[in-house]
């Protein structure tokens, strides 16, 4: 039709397959085959089994970008979001009520919670820092970190710019 129209592209490969390479995991054990937001069984189980316990991507970057992940809670109901580099930035969601519980927000844009069904979450963080790795932390509901519990992830992305993009 003659219109231009703007692209866009997920910067973590692998975004949806949390078993495989360049995903990797520090005191997590990950179950694929779960019931996703979207009616297939394409989502994550992320079981921790030590505080702190992540799913991390190595990804080199900068500018403006916007980092996104639909979650649910099992029995922890809470997920983190970070960019780790110079300054790590980070924000903590709440998967019981949809709410922000915390953030480090220096260099974090915008960051937002939306209701996307059946107690999923589409959680989005976004900054403007230059760094070297994305984090999921699996939490609790006010913000910490304990040392066994799960939830469930589902289509992670980032991508240039101030909004998230449909997966």
């Amino acid at each position: 039709d003659g219109y231009i129209e703007k692209g866009y592209e997920n910067l973590l490969l692998q975004s949806n397959s949390f078993l495989t390479s360049p995903w990797g995991g520090i005191g997590v054990s990950v179950t694929g085959g779960q019931s996703g937001y979207d009616g297939t069984n394409d989502a994550f189980n992320i079981s921790i089994s030590a505080s702190f316990a992540q799913i991390n991507q190595s990804i080199s970057s900068s500018n403006i970008k916007s980092f996104s992940i639909y979650a649910k809670s099992d029995t922890l109901g809470g997920v983190s979001l970070r960019f780790i580099g110079g300054s790590n930035q980070f924000v903590n969601f709440n998967l019981n009520d949809g709410s922000l519980i915390g953030s480090n927000p220096s260099d974090i844009i915008s960051r937002d919670i939306t209701d996307v069904g059946n107690g999923w979450y589409r959680c989005t963080a976004t900054t403007n820092i230059s760094f070297s790795a994305v984090r999921i932390y699996p939490i609790d509901s006010n913000g910490g970190f304990p040392t066994s519990g799960s939830i469930y992830i589902q289509d992670a992305m980032l991508n240039q710019g101030l909004v998230a993009y449909p997966y």
